[in-house]
């Protein structure tokens, strides 16, 4: 019983943002929608406006609130360029 009011009382923070990575969008895709079809705790979500309308439209079961801000806008990629990631993980961010 004391496990079920922690999961209730729980905030999970996810970004979910189209960029190359070692997997692809379409996996990302899916993982989204595993966990925000899956879960029943709060949901605070990192995203650009085009992917919070997708979230929107394909997901229902989620009490999720959105933060609009993209990539570009996070302290770390203006720090960092492309080069510092590529050496990193192998891939240039978009």
């Amino acid at each position: 019983m004391i496990f079920n009011i922690f999961i209730m009382n729980t905030t999970i923070v996810s970004c979910y943002y189209k960029i190359n990575s070692k997997h692809t969008y379409e996996m990302y895709t899916l993982w989204i929608k595993n966990l925000l079809n899956n879960i029943n705790s709060n949901i605070v979500i990192f995203t650009t406006k085009d992917q919070q309308k997708f979230i929107e439209n394909e997901i229902h079961n989620a009490k999720y609130f959105f933060i609009i801000k993209n990539i570009e806008e996070f302290n770390i990629s203006k720090k960092y360029n492309n080069d510092f990631w590529i050496i990193i993980i192998g891939v240039i961010i978009d």
